[in-house]
């Protein structure tokens, strides 16, 4: 074949969506869970509590980069016993309410000093 010839090809193709795939996969991508200690439904209903946590979610999440930092250590942690696994979960959460009171005094410090 002399190198000078050209030759095209022309793919055909239909392109559909499965829908119920699709759907499927956005609603496992879509779950996360959100607990609360308000057991009244009436109080604090799931969307209610749903568009608390959007609102809040960046100082939400800024907590969780926290409680996951190296300094934790937390990710080196073995534990074996249920019991023990919610004593530290008490414990990070004791530390977070620490952390977050330190934010908002300094935050309150240098509020008033501008």
């Amino acid at each position: 074949m002399p190198l000078s010839e050209n030759r095209h090809y022309q793919v055909q193709a239909t392109i559909s969506e499965c829908i119920e795939q699709v759907q499927d996969k956005k609603n496992q991508a879509g779950r996360f869970v959100l607990a609360t200690n308000q057991l009244d439904k009436l109080a604090l209903n799931p969307e209610r509590m749903l568009q608390i946590y959007k609102n809040e979610q960046q100082e939400v999440e800024r907590c969780f980069k926290f409680v996951k930092a190296p300094m934790f250590f937390a990710d080196s942690v073995f534990i074996k016993s249920p019991k023990r696994i919610e004593v530290l979960g008490l414990i990070m959460a004791r530390y977070l309410l620490v952390y977050k009171v330190a934010v908002l005094f300094t935050g309150i410090k240098f509020k008033s000093v501008n």
